[in-house]
């Protein structure tokens, strides 16, 4: 079967780790010892694919594509332990808690990760790097461990690793493990348990190490084992020695032979005739090795075949490396024959044979029994006819066999063609012949290239069309194609793209940073709809694998496990209210992570601090805040007195005390809160405007001691959810902020009616009014002007007059629905205009510190000045825009946008914190000019007066926005603003 030696990269984790598992019951299959099997790679192979210091090569397949085997490690040992304790393992255990373990394998490995063991001094002290190889059932007992074994050798030598030895760690149940070990030359190491293995160098130098050119390498069975090679380079090749050449079997003297299906590699060269390179793996020392020849008397077969008779003048000599020779895997090209072969008749002497060349590690061997094609000096190698005779069949190269034997192909064999006589019979009392073809190599001919027209080709063979293959890869592998498919300036782009280098985390670590990242923004108040796109903004520059469903209330949160091939999902479920100041840090730590500045890890604790924080201010400072503003915006929106406004701020300070304190100790309660505060709240304001003075207003006092719970940012974040396409959540939110909308009139409107069903004299007074309102008086008959305007003769105006009950107009009297005449003192009078120049600055500030705003901040002063302009701008627009207060509140959005947008491009700030306030104080200011919360009574025109306003203020921010950022260059991240 067609294998391939090659570079093992990350993409190869899954295959690895699954060889692993099918591996790691002392060489067998360990599925049933585990409900995770990813754990056995998670500890032996993955990390060799992904820890910096290590190395390795994987067995593929060339028909399935499948990694079937692998050869891992680490240059040095000890920097790979200690990067793991602080990278690998700790990720493992946060992932893998010991309460899932439920088989013995799992509590194995999950106890393993928590306390992974070191290798020993002792070890350490004979070698520092280390090896760990695998390879499935199927492909063991093939040759291929010691194909890796020598791969990874002469890797290690081109890193100037191997000189001073290899030691390994195997499992001491695994018996064929050990056995094969020794045969290579391993020994238990002093001071080390007896499953500690060693292979030291020679007193000369040379490593006893197995002997194989690059081109044969062998397997060894599954081991569980480490082997560690030392950092030096030695002085000549440690795999050869010349010493113990005497001769080799002369090339082929034969015209022709047929060509056996073996690999042929393109880069052999004549080695040189007096040392070898010390680059290049030679023959198997093991067969050169001078032993006693034979006895004459002695029948010789074909398990004979690993010693070799040398010349009289040779010393003979015990080969030390004899029972670490494997010889049961000796290669037909590795048996030297004995010295009084018979050559052939026509030939000269032996003359020495030249060795074979190393090949590269990435080799394709095509056959079951893998070969290799011996240099010939002078001889011109085809490359395109080298490819042909490789794809020919075992049935072709019989029949070109058979067709050479029948033609009698050899004439200097003189008849005797597939026999020979064995030289080791020669005194033996049977003259006997052998099967085998007289003094012949196994696949050194190249006569099948030589077809006698046996072979049909088949019409779209590429020997009879000529096509030739260009792209061997597949097409749609788009990581492995995607540069050579880009042009210049795309991948220029690609190449210098946002991407972690400096602080590289583990994956569990990323992952845990988005997750709490979703947490603290849901958390602290973050613009819904710009949640999901900078998620994926910091998954796609931290490079994980994540996808991001935002719900209200709920962020859903999917990664995708390359090394299982699976997902996991998360479900990242957390209320919250508006919070500037811990925002600004989470924002903070997301554009030191994205930047690089940080890794993930630190981020995560840092984000973990800021949700455990404490509240900025206290209870009662919160609740004076609450006093302040209600007091504030009373006079400023609502058109409410001196007296007005310290009635308002006393509801709404008794507001923020049941907010802060009851709603978060009772569920119950926090279902009702809201009704049971509006009902109060309306009680109070119906009961003091009903003094016979009017010195209350009942409009003033019950829009204002509720703003502190009025929805106006919920429905802000609605109406930018559904301006952003985002239905689901932005529907939803929707709903729910009109029917709290409901709710709030509805409860006004119980407190008022409740009142007025205590109080009757005021009940009757205001029935009255209202009938004398609605009484009308109708007349029929005819009118005739008797002013003198016209004459007499005039004709009179006939038909039915209908007269209603008419009021003065004391339109100058009446400000935002409250009676404020002149003649009464100041202190019953609406504020004055110049007054607005003190009141909206400290309504911003104080604003800002009831939204978690630090009051030593660079940003508080910028929030206070967009808060201002914006008051400004929403003035303007309403002295020359009646009745509209959509358009109103487009225009004051419009103008806190483009100021928000424009200082966090131009000077670094967070465009979202420095706007809130700005379009906080935009839905009050909307809603006065609808007509106030209470100027109908009816809860489904206030939720229209409200839609409107937020409605504008949407369309407000996201032109700002469009205007600012259609000039220059774009954002790389997500934007963090409305």
């Amino acid at each position: 079967m067609p294998i391939t030696i090659r570079r093992a990269t990350e993409a190869d984790a899954p295959a690895l780790s699954r060889i692993c598992l099918l591996t790691a019951q002392a060489g067998t299959s360990a599925e049933h010892l585990h409900d995770f099997g990813e754990l056995p790679g998670l500890a032996y192979a993955v990390p060799y694919v992904k820890l910096p210091t290590t190395w390795g090569f994987v067995m593929e397949d060339d028909l399935t594509k499948e990694v079937v085997g692998y050869i891992v490690g680490s240059k040095d040992t000890r920097a790979y332990e200690a990067y793991a304790a602080e990278h690998w393992w700790p990720a493992l255990v946060e992932k893998y808690p010991t309460s899932l373990a439920k088989k013995p394998g799992d509590v194995h490995y999950m106890k393993l990760f928590r306390k992974m063991h070191t290798a020993p001094e002792a070890n350490i002290a004979f070698a520092a790097a280390h090896l760990h190889i695998d390879i499935l059932e199927p492909y063991q007992r093939q040759g291929w461990g010691r194909k890796l074994i020598t791969t990874a050798i002469e890797y290690l030598k081109e890193e100037n690793i191997v000189g001073d030895g290899v030691w390994l760690g195997m499992d001491p149940r695994n018996e064929a493990a050990r056995k094969f070990y020794l045969r290579l030359g391993f020994k238990n190491i002093e001071g080390a348990d007896e499953n500690q293995l060693d292979l030291s160098p020679t007193d000369t130098g040379e490593p006893r190490l197995p002997s194989a050119p690059r081109s044969v390498l062998s397997y060894a069975p599954r081991r569980g084992s480490h082997a560690h090679f030392a950092d030096s380079r030695p002085t000549q090749n440690p795999f050869f020695n010349p010493a113990v050449l005497s001769h080799s079997t002369p090339d082929p003297q034969y015209p022709s032979e047929p060509q056996w299906q073996i690999p042929v590699y393109d880069n052999n060269q004549p080695p040189s005739t007096s040392d070898e390179s010390p680059e290049e793996f030679p023959s198997r020392r093991v067969s050169q090795i001078p032993l006693a020849p034979a006895p004459a008397d002695t029948r010789r077969g074909s398990g004979d075949s690993d010693v070799t008779q040398v010349g009289p003048n040779d010393e003979e000599k015990e080969d030390p490396y004899k029972k670490y020779s494997l010889s049961s895997y000796e290669h037909p090209y590795d048996i030297r024959p004995p010295q009084d072969a018979y050559p052939g008749p026509g030939t000269s002497a032996l003359q020495p044979r030249p060795k074979r060349s190393a090949m590269r590690r990435g080799v394709s061997f095509s056959e079951e029994q893998p070969s290799v094609r011996e240099y010939v000096p002078g001889e011109s190698i085809d490359p395109k006819s080298e490819r042909e005779s490789k794809r020919r069949g075992l049935p072709s190269n019989m029949l070109d066999l058979y067709s050479l034997n029948a033609a009698g192909s050899y004439p200097d064999r003189k008849g005797r063609i597939g026999m020979r006589r064995d030289p080791s019979e020669a005194d033996s009392e049977d003259d006997a012949f052998t099967s085998a073809r007289y003094n012949r190599r196994r696949a050194d001919s190249m006569a099948s290239m030589a077809s006698l027209g046996s072979e049909i080709l088949d019409p779209d063979d590429p020997r009879v069309t000529g096509v030739e293959a260009k792209y061997l890869e597949d097409p749609e592998d788009v990581e492995k194609n995607a540069l050579r498919q880009m042009d210049y300036r795309a991948r220029r782009k690609h190449l210098t793209r946002i991407k972690i280098e400096f602080n590289v985390t583990s994956m569990i670590n990323r992952q845990e940073f988005l997750i709490k990242l979703a947490k603290a923004l849901m958390t602290f108040g973050a613009p819904s709809h710009r949640i999901e796109s900078q998620l994926v903004a910091a998954a796609r520059i931290l490079e994980v694998e994540a996808e991001f469903i935002h719900l209200p209330s709920v962020i859903i949160c999917s990664f995708g496990d390359q090394e299982l091939g699976c997902s996991e999902t998360h479900f990242v479920k957390c209320g919250g209210r508006l919070a500037l100041g811990l925002l600004h840090k989470v924002h903070l730590v997301y554009r030191s992570v994205v930047h690089d500045e940080i890794s993930a890890k630190r981020a995560t604790t840092e984000l973990e601090d800021l949700l455990k924080s404490p509240p900025l201010y206290p209870i009662l400072f919160r609740c004076l805040l609450a006093f302040s503003l209600s007091a504030l915006i009373c006079p400023l929106a609502f058109g409410g007195s001196f007296l007005d406004m310290w009635i308002a701020g006393a509801g709404a300070f008794i507001l923020a005390v049941l907010q802060l304190n009851v709603v978060t100790k009772s569920a119950m309660y926090a279902n009702v809160f809201e009704i049971t505060i509006a009902i109060l709240v309306s009680f109070a304001a119906r009961g003091l405007s009903s003094i016979r003075s009017q010195i209350f207003c009942y409009t003033a006092i019950s829009s204002a001691g509720i703003i502190g719970i009025l929805p106006g940012y919920l429905i802000l974040s609605s109406s930018l959810e559904l301006a952003s396409k985002n239905i689901v959540c932005g529907s939803v939110k929707m709903v729910y902020a009109l029917i709290y909308t409901l709710f709030l009139g509805f409860g006004l409107q119980i407190g008022s009616d409740f009142y007025l069903l205590l109080d009757r004299q005021t009940r009757r007074h205001l029935d009255d009014l209202a009938a004398s309102l609605a009484t009308t008086v109708a007349l029929t008959g005819s009118w005739v002007a008797d002013n003198g305007t016209e004459s007499n003769d005039s004709i009179p105006l006939v038909g039915t007059w209908t007269f209603t009950h008419a009021l003065p107009p004391n339109d100058h009297d009446i400000l935002n629905g409250c009676y404020r005449p002149k003649s009464r003192p100041w202190y019953l009078q609406a504020f004055p205009f110049w007054t607005s120049f003190i009141i909206v600055p400290v309504f911003s500030t104080l604003s800002s510190l009831a939204n978690l705003q630090p009051l030593r901040s660079k940003q508080l002063p910028i929030m206070v000045i967009i808060s201002c302009c914006s008051y400004a701008s929403n003035k303007i627009a309403n002295h020359y825009i009646f009745n509209r207060s959509d358009v109103v509140s487009a225009i004051g959005a419009f103008t806190v946008g483009l100021l928000g947008n424009i200082y966090s491009r131009k000077m670094g700030g967070t465009a979202f914190t420095s706007m809130v306030t700005g379009v906080l104080f935009l839905v009050p200011s909307g809603l006065s000019q609808a007509g106030g919360i209470t100027a109908n009574g009816n809860g489904i025109d206030i939720g229209g007066a409200m839609i409107a306003v937020t409605i504008g203020i949407t369309v407000g921010l996201f032109m700002s926005q469009a205007l600012v950022y259609a000039f220059g260059s774009r954002k790389n991240a997500a934007v963090f603003s409305f």
